[in-house]
C-alpha cells in the first residue's frame, strides 16, 4: 500500500513500520508532568545535577557546567533524538517542521548582529553555513536562494518563503537607508516579524503540499495560532501595529480576519477566533476582564493555553500503530519536552519561584 507524503512524494506506507517501532520506544521515555514537577523540588545545582543524571538526560549533562549551559545540552539531546528519527523516516518532510524553526532562528540573530551589532552565536546543530547567510544578506534582488542546505540534513527551503524573506529584508534595507528613525528595539522587533512571516509561510506552503490530513490541520491551527500569539504580544507591548501589518502580516498571512483584529476591540475578538478553535479555548484566552481592558492580559497563560491545545490535538497520533502521523506526534511531545526542561531548568538556576515555573509548565505527550 502506497502514499502521497505531497504531490512528488510516494511511500509505501510500510516503510514506516521500523521508524514507529522506535518511536514507540522513544515515547515510553518522555518526561511525564510529576518529573517536572518533582525536578521543581530541587533546591541546588547539585540536586538538578543528580536528579537529571537518573534520567536518560545522563549522557547530556556529566557536569555542573552542564547545567549552567543547559540550553546547549538540551538543543543536542533534541537534534540527536530528531536526527535520529529523520534517518530513519522514509521522508525528512515530516523533520523538516521542526528543524525549520531553528535555521530562521540562526538567520534572524545573523541579521541583528548585521544592523545593530548584537553578538551572533550560531546553533550548533544544523545551521545554515556562514557563507549561506552572508550571500542571503548580500543579495540586491529578489531571486530565488540556493545551496541553503543543512550539512547533514538538507532540508532545501521553498523558493516562496525565501521570496517573503528577501522582501522583507530589502524592504528593511530601504527603511533604515531612509532615515526613517527606528531605534534599535524598533529594528530588533522589525527583524523578528520579517523571520516569523518567513516560517510561518514555509509552514502554510508545507501545509498546502502535505496529503497527510491529520499532520495538514495540525499546521493550519499551528499557523492560526503563532499569528494570534504575535498580536497578543504586539498589542501587550503597546507596539506599533503600522509595522505589524507592514513586516508580519504581509503575503500568506495577508488575511483579513488577522489585519480586523488589530483595528478591532478584544471583544469582538472572540467570533473570529471561534472560526479557528474551541470556544472553551478562546474563552480562556480571551476573558470577559481582557474585553473590557487589555491591561488584564496574562500573555503567559495565553501562549500555555494555546500550547495545550495544539499538543491535545495531535496527542490522538499515539494510538496510530504505524505511519507518518506517529512520527510526527512523538516530534511535538519531544519539542513540548524540550521547552518543558529548559523551562524548569533555567527557572531553577535564576531562583524563581516554583509557583511561577508552575503556572508556565505545559502539559506533557504522556
Amino acid at each position: 500500500m502506497y502514499m502521497y507524503i505531497d504531490e512528488d512524494t510516494l511511500v509505501d506506507i510500510h516503510d514506516w513500520c521500523f521508524v514507529s517501532g522506535k518511536v514507540n520506544a522513544l515515547e515510553s521515555s518522555l518526561f511525564t508532568q510529576q518529573y517536572f514537577e518533582k525536578l521543581m523540588e530541587m533546591n541546588t545545582v547539585d540536586d538538578i545535577l543528580k536528579y537529571i543524571t537518573n534520567s536518560k538526560l545522563k549522557d547530556y549533562f556529566t557536569s555542573k557546567e552542564n547545567i549552567y549551559a543547559f540550553e546547549k545540552s538540551l538543543d543536542a539531546y533534541f537534534f540527536d533524538n530528531i536526527n535520529e528519527i529523520s534517518f530513519l523516516s522514509p521522508t525528512t518532510m515530516i523533520c523538516d517542521v521542526y528543524i525549520l524553526k531553528y535555521k530562521f532562528l540562526d538567520l534572524k540573530n545573523f541579521l541583528k548582529n548585521k544592523l545593530t551589532g548584537i553578538p551572533h552565536e550560531p546553533i550548533s546543530f544544523y545551521i545554515l553555513k556562514s557563507s549561506d547567510m552572508e550571500h542571503l544578506w548580500s543579495k540586491k534582488e529578489k531571486v530565488p536562494i540556493t545551496g541553503l542546505e543543512v550539512d547533514s540534513f538538507s532540508p532545501e527551503p521553498l523558493p516562496d518563503s525565501l521570496e517573503v524573506l528577501l522582501n522583507g529584508v530589502n524592504n528593511l534595507k530601504k527603511a533604515l537607508r531612509e532615515n526613517k528613525g527606528f531605534s534599535k528595539n524598533n529594528t530588533l522587533w522589525i527583524i523578528d516579524l520579517i523571520m516569523d512571516n518567513a516560517y510561518l509561510c514555509y509552514l502554510s506552503n508545507i501545509s498546502v503540499q502535505i496529503s497527510i490530513q491529520y499532520i495538514k490541520e495540525y499546521l493550519e491551527k499551528f499557523i492560526f495560532i503563532k499569528v494570534i500569539e504575535s498580536l497578543v504580544r504586539a498589542i501587550f507591548a503597546r507596539c506599533n501595529t503600522e509595522l505589524l501589518k507592514k513586516y508580519f502580516l504581509q503575503d500568506c498571512l495577508n488575511r483579513t480576519h488577522f489585519l480586523n483584529l488589530l483595528d478591532l476591540p478584544m471583544a469582538n475578538w472572540k467570533e473570529i477566533m471561534k472560526k479557528e478553535l474551541p470556544a472553551e479555548i478562546v474563552n480562556s484566552v480571551v476573558s470577559d476582564k481582557v474585553e473590557t481592558n487589555r491591561d488584564n492580559l496574562n500573555l503567559m497563560q495565553c501562549e500555555k493555553v494555546l500550547a495545550n491545545y495544539l499538543l491535545d490535538t495531535i496527542k490522538l497520533a499515539k494510538y496510530i500503530t504505524f505511519g507518518p502521523e506517529r512520527v510526527f506526534g512523538y516530534l511535538c511531545g519531544l519539542d513540548v519536552e524540550t521547552y518543558n526542561l529548559k523551562l524548569v531548568i533555567g527557572g531553577k538556576i535564576n531562583k524563581i519561584e516554583r509557583r511561577l515555573l508552575k503556572d508556565r509548565l505545559r502539559n506533557c505527550y504522556v
